[in-house]
């Protein structure tokens, strides 16, 4: 046998195969979406449970996932290839997920400075209610992986893209005919 053939056939050290194990991307597949799902319980835990005037761990882990989120966003937009400015953003706002990411980070962190403040607490968990309804929407780009849900995750986004012109018209009539309802109930 040459050299290169005995090298070939050689065992892997515990450091390299340690280093191919979690490099490979369907483990950080599965990391990702397992962290993913933890937060989402550890989210929904701080947002139905009684929020204390001091957060519990289970909240300080959402904080501190969702800043870690933000940061990757930043550094997603810091090192992409154009070198101005506008069109980092551009290409990193041409994927749906990222704005959409960008902007549930935003309201997460204006839900925790109102939380913070005890007369604005309630206003807090509700923006975190709200904002929860977002990160559970993103399951979606989790699932679209997979090769069976993958296409009808796709179909359901362009269905409901074709579908918001209705929504709007519906919630107008609808928010009309409840302030009209509102309205009469305060003259009476």
């Amino acid at each position: 046998m040459t050299e290169y053939e005995v090298k070939q056939h050689q065992p892997l050290r515990l450091k390299k195969k340690f280093y191919e194990f979690y490099t490979a991307p369907i483990t950080k597949f599965w990391a990702d979406s397992i962290a993913y799902m933890f937060f989402l319980v550890m989210f929904t835990y701080t947002v139905l449970v009684k929020m204390e005037a001091t957060p519990r761990w289970q909240e300080i882990y959402s904080i501190a996932y969702i800043a870690t989120l933000g940061f990757e966003k930043i550094r997603e937009i810091i090192s992409s290839e154009p070198v101005a400015i506008t069109h980092k953003f551009s290409v990193w706002a041409w994927n749906m997920w990222n704005p959409c990411d960008g902007a549930a980070i935003i309201l997460f962190f204006i839900g925790l400075s109102f939380r913070f403040r005890p007369n604005t607490m309630d206003i807090g968990r509700v923006i975190y209610c709200v904002d929860s309804i977002y990160w559970y929407l993103r399951i979606l780009n989790i699932l679209g992986v997979n090769k069976y849900l993958g296409p009808l995750v796709t179909m359901m986004g362009k269905m409901v893209k074709n579908m918001i012109y209705f929504v709007v018209l519906l919630a107008v009539v609808l928010m009309s005919f409840g302030k009209k309802n509102k309205l009469e109930r305060v003259l009476q």
